[in-house]
């Protein structure tokens, strides 16, 4: 995370993707790392989905790098 965001449970669905839009990028020595031991393919586990907005900014982040796959515990609908 690279800049602070308004918590998500505080905010309407509509809003949630702006506010984490930009929020997130990759540190460059941690990618390297994973590169190195040839991880290619990252799990991103999301604790509770009500949007996705939070989710799909870091798997549309990390799928720049890698091969992304993305799962819930729990959905709120």
């Amino acid at each position: 995370r690279i800049r602070r965001t308004k918590p998500q449970s505080h905010l309407k669905g509509y809003l949630k993707a702006d506010n984490v839009k930009g929020a997130f990028r990759i540190d460059p020595q941690q990618s390297e790392i994973l590169k190195k031991l040839k991880i290619g393919h990252l799990l991103i586990v999301d604790d509770t989905l009500t949007t996705g907005a939070t989710l799909s900014e870091c798997v549309n982040l990390l799928a720049s790098e890698f091969e992304v796959s993305a799962a819930s515990l729990a959905f709120v609908g």
